[in-house]
């Protein structure tokens, strides 16, 4: 599991939060190795991992957990088989628009820092 963790924060990093001097991860990267791991876990793991990225790692909002249980069912019904408490949770976070509205916002802010953050790294270097 701590191998597992340590990969996905790793590719998280490198795809939804990038540093200067560090690699940019292809977008879908942190979705495919999500996917992978899922299948080395034991079976109800894969809520645990799910629900600890979106806790911990800022970036990963409901609207992506939405998005990823796409890829491990076709139907509600398959995704509950198989992800029981995530899809618990999402029920629950859909039912209350301020989880999405602070993640927009949270979102917005990121993007803004982000924008700030360039402007300064491209700028000319002043001699102190």
């Amino acid at each position: 599991m701590n191998g597992v963790w340590t990969h996905l924060h790793f590719i998280y990093e490198q795809e939804m939060d990038p540093r200067v001097f560090q690699q940019q991860a292809r977008e879908g990267a942190l979705r495919d190795y999500l996917l992978s791991s899922l299948t080395k876990l034991p079976e109800l793991w894969g809520d645990f991992i799910l629900l600890t990225c979106h806790r911990v790692l800022p970036r990963l909002s409901t609207k992506f957990l939405e998005r990823f249980v796409r890829n491990i069912g076709s139907d509600k019904e398959k995704q509950r088989q198989r992800m029981p408490y995530l899809m618990r949770y999402l029920s629950l976070a859909g039912e209350d628009p301020e989880i999405m509205h602070r993640e927009l916002v949270d979102e917005a802010i990121w993007r803004e820092q982000a924008k700030e953050l360039r402007k300064y790294l491209k700028a000319p270097f002043r001699n102190c």
